[in-house]
C-alpha cells in the first residue's frame, strides 16, 4: 500500500499510514523503511528520505544493500555529490561493523 502511495505521489497518505503503522505494537521494519526511503526519493523529497534513513538507524534497523541502492540512486540523479560520499562512508563504516561481528 505505501508503495502504491508514493508511485501515485500521493505521498501524505504514505506518511499518514506509515505514522500509523508506527503505532502498531511491532511497528515498521526494514523493508518498510526501505519502500519509504525509495519512495521519497521518486518524489523527490530527498530530506525526506534522509530523514527517515537517520530513523531507521536510531530505531537500531540495519540498513541493508536495498536502502544504500536507493539512497545512491537518488542523490545520484540529482547531482549530490556530497551526499553520495557520505552514503559510500556509511556503506563501509556498515560492512566494517558486520566483518567484525562474523
Amino acid at each position: 500500500m505505501l508503495n502504491c502511495y508514493g508511485k501515485s505521489k500521493e505521498t501524505d497518505k504514505m506518511e499518514q499510514l506509515f505514522e500509523e503503522m508506527k503505532e502498531d505494537k511491532f511497528g515498521p521494519g526494514q523493508i518498510t523503511y526501505n519502500t519509504m526511503i525509495s519512495c521519497f526519493g521518486t518524489n523527490n523529497q530527498l530530506e525526506k528520505m534522509e530523514q527517515l534513513f537517520e530513523e531507521m538507524k536510531r530505531n537500531n534497523l540495519t540498513p541493508n544493500q536495498i536502502t544504500f541502492q536507493a539512497l545512491v540512486c537518488h542523490f545520484g540523479k540529482n547531482n549530490l555529490f556530497e551526499k553520495l560520499k557520505q552514503v559510500y562512508e556509511e556503506m563501509n563504516k556498515s560492512k566494517m561493523q558486520r566483518a567484525e561481528r562474523q
